[in-house]
């Protein structure tokens, strides 16, 4: 049982660039303290043949009920100095011969060194699909001093899947009390669920959301699935 946080936005998350530029950031030539033409350093513009792009680490399908699907992306930013609030991207969904059916387009943030999962659901499309593929478009780099994950620590202090029988409306629930264990308070934080089972095969992916995450608090959540899935939950 796999459970990941996003925070709506990088200025939620604290993080920020804090550069003040310099007179040769205009200067069109390499100096200072640049590691570029008026980039990097002190300068504001990041140089752009330092960043590596973020890799679409798995793409998972999942088939719900005739063409309802959920869809779950793995994304890893591999810069340990940059972080992104808003990359931008299309997932095509394929058919057995390799068609596009259908694409979604949409965008998330990442944060420096970030490992994270994207989750679209639901996914309603007019004729079956048999696998997905996301394309990174494009990124806003964002320059980040002095910052460590350990600065937006979550402690998840209780989860347990129940399933639910003889229940027409839910098959199954996520029960769960998160903990900000940061100095941080969030407006916004939504909780992506992500369901494996005994082979770390993805069995299902779920959403919720929490409003005004306070530091140092506790937070009760809970995601629920309306249709079955198979498998059992490790």
């Amino acid at each position: 049982l796999f459970f990941f946080l996003a925070v709506s936005s990088l200025i939620s998350y604290g993080l920020y660039a804090v550069i003040v530029e310099a007179p040769t950031c205009f200067d069109n030539k390499m100096n200072g303290d640049e590691t570029g033409v008026d980039c990097g350093g002190s300068c504001f513009k990041i140089c752009l043949d330092t960043i590596s792009e973020i890799s679409v680490v798995s793409n998972t399908l999942i088939s719900i009920k005739d063409s309802d699907y959920d869809y779950v992306a793995r994304v890893r930013n591999p810069n340990t100095t940059h972080g992104s609030g808003n990359v931008e991207y299309d997932v095509n969904f394929l058919n057995s011969s390799g068609g596009i059916i259908d694409t979604i387009s949409g965008e998330f943030n990442i944060l420096p060194g970030q490992t994270r999962y994207i989750l679209i659901s639901p996914v309603k499309l007019d004729s079956p699909a048999v696998s997905a593929q996301m394309v990174i478009k494009n990124a806003n780099w964002i320059q980040v001093t002095d910052f460590s994950s350990e600065m937006l620590r979550f402690i998840d202090r209780r989860k347990e899947f129940i399933k639910v029988d003889n229940v027409d409306t839910v098959f199954g629930t996520v029960d769960g009390v998160m903990f900000n264990d940061s100095d941080f308070d969030f407006d916004f934080v939504e909780i992506a669920v992500v369901l494996f089972g005994s082979d770390d095969k993805i069995l299902a992916a779920g959403s919720t959301t929490v409003r005004t995450f306070r530091s140092k608090t506790e937070s009760f959540y809970q995601a629920n699935w309306f249709e079955p899935f198979e498998g059992e939950v490790a």
